[in-house]
């Protein structure tokens, strides 16, 4: 029995979240979605989400010392 790798699996999406959008941000993000002909829409949306959330949480990461103490 052929396993995928964990690079090829994908996580269940079963949580739904709903935005709105004023007419300019709608535009701007329609303009900026305009390219994309294979990819879906809502999976580039996903992605460029949740690079921003990851790397917020990385750089925000709590430490055991603060940052200036690490440093010396």
């Amino acid at each position: 029995m052929k396993q995928n790798s964990p690079n090829k699996q994908k996580s269940l999406r079963n949580r739904r979240i709903t935005i709105w959008l004023n007419e300019e941000e709608f535009k701007a993000l329609e303009r900026h979605l305009s390219h994309l002909e294979n990819k879906k829409k809502s999976e580039h949306v996903r992605e460029i989400l949740m690079r921003h959330v990851w790397l917020q949480l990385e750089e925000n990461y709590p430490t055991l010392f603060p940052e200036n103490e690490m440093r010396r």
